[in-house]
Order: structure tokens, then C-alpha cells, then sequence
């Protein structure tokens, strides 16, 4: 019984198949709802980032698109976006 058992716990560890009492999602999808929110913030505020690094964070973006299956490399990516904007962003005018 504890070798079923134990034989059960390694196959899912090692597919990646979620536990039941852990992670309810796979990190690709969290990155991927970052990537998606983070592209959308962008769209909707294009007035408050320069060109420049709008689309400098948008090629960040892309490239954590591509790197969704690893978490590490997705997070990275994704810093490098906000950074870009962060570095980018113009100040508001004044309203009178």
C-alpha cells in the first residue's frame, strides 16, 4: 500500500499534475493572465507610456509569452516589461 501510495505521489510530482490540496492552477497560467493583463493595462493607458517603451515592453511581453512554460524565465520577462514602463512613463498635465 505505501509503495502505491508512494508511486502515486511521484507520478504526479513528476508530470506536474497539480495536488489536491496545493496549487490550483499551473504557473504558465498565471503568467500568462500577468502577460495578458500587463497588455491591456498598456492599451488602455498608450497616453501614459512613451512609444519607445511601449513597445520595448510589449517585446518583453512577447518573449514571456514564449517562456510561459517556465516560471522563472516568464517572471523575468515580465519585470522587463514593467520596468520598460516604469522608465517610460510621462507625466501627467496639469488640468486647470
Amino acid at each position: 500500500m505505501k509503495k502505491m501510495v508512494a508511486t502515486a505521489v511521484a507520478v504526479v510530482f513528476l508530470t506536474g499534475a497539480p495536488f489536491p490540496f496545493g496549487m490550483s492552477k499551473p504557473a504558465a497560467a498565471d503568467c500568462q493572465e500577468e502577460v495578458d493583463e500587463l497588455r491591456k493595462e498598456i492599451d488602455q493607458n498608450k497616453d501614459d507610456y512613451s512609444a519607445d517603451a511601449r513597445r520595448e515592453a510589449k517585446r518583453h511581453l512577447a518573449a514571456a509569452e514564449l517562456n510561459r512554460v517556465n516560471p522563472v524565465n516568464c517572471r523575468e520577462d515580465l519585470r522587463k516589461a514593467r520596468q520598460a514602463l516604469r522608465e517610460g512613463r510621462r507625466e501627467k498635465k496639469r488640468e486647470k
